[in-house]
C-alpha cells in the first residue's frame, strides 16, 4: 500500500544530492504516493546555511526540491500543539516539530536519526 512520507532534513539533501547514503531509503521513497519535506526543514536548511553550517544554497534546494516533486509540508497550530506533548527524547528544534507533524498528519518520518526514531514505531529508521 503506497502512502504518503515526510523527509527528515538530512534525508531531504541527501535525496536532492543523490546520496549513496539513500541506499535503504530509496524503497521507501519509490513506494510513496507523495513525498513531503517540512517548512521546518526549509527553516532549518535557511539558518545553517546563513550561519555558514551547511554549504547549499536554499532557494536552489527549493527549486530542485519542487523540480523533483517534493511538497511542503506547513507548519500548522496543531503541530505546535502537538510538539507541546512530545517527550525531550531529542532536544533539536527542528527535529522535534518533524516528528510532531509526522504524528499529528499520521505521515511516516523517513530519517537517519536514531534518536527521532525513538518517538514512534511509525518513524522509519534506515
Amino acid at each position: 500500500m503506497s502512502r504518503d512520507i515526510l523527509l527528515d532534513t538530512h534525508t531531504l539533501l541527501w535525496v536532492l544530492q543523490g546520496s549513496p547514503q539513500l541506499q535503504y531509503a530509496k524503497p521507501h521513497i519509490a513506494q510513496a504516493r507523495a513525498v513531503y519535506a517540512s517548512m521546518a526543514s526549509w527553516w532549518e536548511i535557511s539558518i545553517k546555511a546563513t550561519l555558514g553550517k551547511l554549504d547549499v544554497d536554499p532557494e536552489k534546494t527549493w527549486r530542485e526540491a519542487k523540480l523533483v516533486g517534493i511538497h511542503i509540508l506547513p507548519i500548522e497550530v496543531v503541530h505546535c500543539q502537538k510538539l507541546l506533548s512530545l517527550p525531550m527524547i531529542h532536544r533539536d528544534p527542528f527535529d522535534r516539530m518533524l516528528v510532531a507533524q509526522a504524528l499529528s498528519e499520521d505521515l511516516p518520518l523517513l530519517t537517519h536519526d536514531a534518536t527521532v526514531a525513538q518517538y514512534s514505531d511509525k518513524i522509519i529508521l534506515f
